[in-house]
């Protein structure tokens, strides 16, 4: 793997791990749960290198 990736793959860990803090911490909306829970999602498939 390049660096590139690993620096990318880095990235994208990164802000998947600020995002599910966000989302334990959020309390009040409903509806920002579930913009976290879409954005969360291709962010993890990145991760796991899922097609």
């Amino acid at each position: 793997m390049t660096v590139i990736m690993f620096i990318y793959y880095l990235i994208c860990a990164y802000l998947a791990g600020i995002l599910i803090w966000n989302f334990i911490q959020e309390k009040k909306s409903s509806t920002k749960l579930i913009l976290y829970i879409l954005v969360i999602l291709p962010l993890i498939i990145r991760l796991l290198r899922i097609k």
